[in-house]
C-alpha cells in the first residue's frame, strides 16, 4: 500500500513525467523522420547532378556544357557518396561513349574532381600527411593507359 499512497500523493509529478516522456519520444520520432527526408532529398539532388553531367536535366531536357561542369564540381559537396562517385567515373568508358566536345570540356573537370575527392576521402580516413602527399603526387601524373586508380590510399 505504500506505493499506492505515494502515487496518489504525487499525481501531478507523475502526470508531468509521463507528459515529458511522451513529448520527448514524439520529438525523437520527428527528428528521425526529418533526417530521413533530408537524406532522401540529398540522394535525389546527387542523382540529378549525375544526370546533368551525363547531359540530361531532371525534367529530361538537355543540359548545357557549363551546367555539366558546375555539376561536376558540386559533387565534392557529397562526401557520403565519394566511393560511388569514384566508381561511376573511374570505371566508365567515356572515350567511346561521349561526344568529342564533352570529352574536351567536361572530362578534364571530372578527372580533377576525382583527384580532389580521392585526396579528401583519404584524409577523411585520418591517414597521415605523407599519404596525402603521395596521392597528390600520384594523381598529378597522367597514367599512360589513360586511367588512374583514385581509390588507392596506400
Amino acid at each position: 500500500m505504500d506505493i499506492l499512497e505515494f502515487i496518489s500523493a504525487n499525481t501531478q509529478l507523475f502526470s508531468v513525467a509521463i507528459s515529458a516522456v511522451v513529448g520527448f519520444s514524439a520529438f525523437v520520432k520527428w527528428v528521425d523522420s526529418r533526417n530521413r527526408e533530408l537524406e532522401e532529398k540529398r540522394y535525389s539532388d546527387y542523382m540529378n547532378l549525375i544526370g546533368v553531367i551525363s547531359g540530361t536535366r531532371k525534367d529530361g531536357s538537355p543540359a548545357i556544357m557549363t551546367e555539366a561542369i558546375a555539376a561536376t564540381w558540386f559533387l565534392i559537396e557529397y562526401r557520403e557518396y565519394y566511393h560511388i562517385t569514384e566508381r561511376i567515373f573511374s570505371n566508365s568508358d567515356f572515350k567511346n561513349m561521349a561526344p568529342e566536345i564533352w570529352l574536351k570540356n567536361v572530362l578534364p573537370h571530372i578527372e580533377n574532381m576525382l583527384s580532389e575527392i580521392s585526396v579528401s576521402s583519404c584524409e577523411a580516413k585520418n591517414h597521415c600527411a605523407l599519404c596525402s602527399f603521395k596521392i597528390k603526387n600520384l594523381l598529378s601524373f597522367k597514367s599512360q593507359k589513360g586511367q588512374i586508380n583514385v581509390s588507392t590510399c596506400e
